[in-house]
């Protein structure tokens, strides 16, 4: 063997893996930024702004695109495909020069969402605003949305809606759903009332609705479901309504990451008369009502919610004698600060609130940490914090038959106090010389 054929095998042997492993990555990269036969792109402007290829695998789409305007332009805005998309973690104030590529990456995309096509608002060098519409093409899935403009708007077909601005100001009820089975995204863009009169979004009799990623402020109710079933309520923003997010008279809803703050005198989150239901991870702060009520409600999760600042109390559950609130669960929720009222409490159970289950809740600094109040009976109260109140850590009035375990009531002017009421249970802490130990039992 010649010594450059020994010295080629021998660099071979050394180096092979390398190559390798660098014709792996670039073959990975042509994949992810080539569109395929099944997985091709358009843009609605291709002699501005041109696509250089993309992948959308596993809920996440992945655009390469260049900006051939022939001068600079600043992104000022990106929305559909869900509306979790970015460039380089930015999504306004982008600036690209003539020539410029970049990677557009949109995650968390659900099937109905690639009816949304992506929405590039950007600002040319001549300060004109300009938009370029970037769609996913043959996909099965990607059955084109119905655009929302203005209101008043009824929705009385299935399918996939979307709004395509922010909404002209509205007094009155602006969107109605009316339909079964209808997906509303409103691409984080927003709905606004006058004079809190109607509602923003009504979903009226329906089952299977979602409605996602929508700001609805100024209305009586910002969003109402009313005698509805098995609806979806995500990451939308109801807040300086007179009352938030309303179910009324509805079951089996899930509302999750939505946020309601700074609500009139009625409440952030209201559940009446539903069973069923499920809250998570929601935030309902600055309410001058209450940050979340349940009225005659049965079996309804509030799971890892916050609500603090509230004028009236964090949580307040209630019913009647003859319409209670029985078998509602609440867990890890954070229920602080809520002072506004002589009434105000971390969380409230009120009249007909029985046999409730209260878990590893945080209700501190409030005037109240934890109260039962009038015929409130057979409650569950584990493992929750009441410290620092203005007041009482935990308070019973004319209530029986409850019981608390391993729960910490410290730093209260009173730890645990009793009105023609009874408790049971152990493991329960209060301040005893100045420090957390078992309590007197004063009950």
């Amino acid at each position: 063997m010649n010594n450059k054929a020994q010295a080629g095998l021998e660099y071979l042997v050394t180096y092979g893996w390398a190559l390798i492993l660098v014709a792996t990555v670039i073959g990975v990269m042509v994949l992810m930024l080539s569109p395929t036969e099944n997985n091709s792109f358009s843009s609605s402007d291709p002699t501005k702004i041109m696509i250089k290829g993309g992948n959308y695998l596993s809920g996440t789409a992945r655009i390469k695109l260049q900006n051939i305007t022939g001068s600079g332009i600043t992104i000022t805005e990106l929305s559909g495909l869900g509306g979790n998309c970015n460039i380089d973690g930015e999504t306004s104030g982008i600036i690209l020069g003539p020539g410029e590529e970049m990677l557009v990456e949109c995650t968390e995309i659900q099937p109905e969402d690639l009816s949304i096509p992506l929405s590039i608002l950007y600002t040319d060098s001549t300060g004109l605003e300009r938009t370029v519409i970037i769609s996913i093409n043959n996909i099965a899935q990607a059955t084109p949305a119905i655009l929302i403009t203005e209101c008043p708007y009824t929705i009385t077909e299935s399918g996939n809606y979307a709004l395509a601005n922010n909404l002209p100001t509205y007094s009155g009820t602006c969107i109605i759903i009316n339909a079964d089975d209808a997906t509303l995204n409103c691409q984080n863009r927003t709905i606004t009332g006058s004079g809190y009169s109607g509602f923003g979004i009504h979903l009226n009799s329906v089952e299977n609705v979602t409605v996602k990623n929508c700001g609805v402020s100024i209305f009586s109710k910002g969003i109402l479901v009313q005698d509805g079933l098995n609806n979806t309520l995500s990451s939308n923003n109801t807040s300086q309504n007179y009352d938030g997010i309303v179910i009324f008279e509805s079951n089996n809803n899930t509302l999750n990451n939505n946020t309601s703050n700074e609500s009139g005198v009625g409440s952030g989150i209201q559940i009446y008369k539903g069973n069923n239901n499920t809250l998570s991870n929601n935030t309902s702060n600055e309410n001058q009502g209450r940050g979340i009520l349940i009225f005659s409600g049965n079996n309804n999760i509030l799971n890892d919610n916050t609500s603090n600042q509230n004028t009236a109390s964090g949580i307040f559950i209630t019913g009647t004698l003859a319409v209670p609130s029985s078998g509602n669960e609440l867990n890890r929720n954070e229920t602080n600060d809520n002072t506004g009222s002589g009434t105000s409490c971390g969380i409230r159970l009120n009249q007909g609130a029985n046999n409730n289950i209260l878990n590893y809740n945080n209700a501190n600094r409030n005037r109240t940490g934890i109260e039962l109040y009038k015929n409130t009976h057979n409650n569950i109260l584990s493992n929750n914090q009441a410290n620092q109140s203005l007041t009482t850590g935990v308070m019973f009035y004319e209530s029986t038959n409850n019981t608390l375990n391993n729960n910490q009531a410290c730093d209260n002017p009173t730890d645990i106090y009793c009105v023609s009421s009874s408790y049971s249970g152990s493991g329960n802490t209060a301040t005893v010389n100045n420090g957390c130990a078992a309590p007197d039992n004063s009950c």
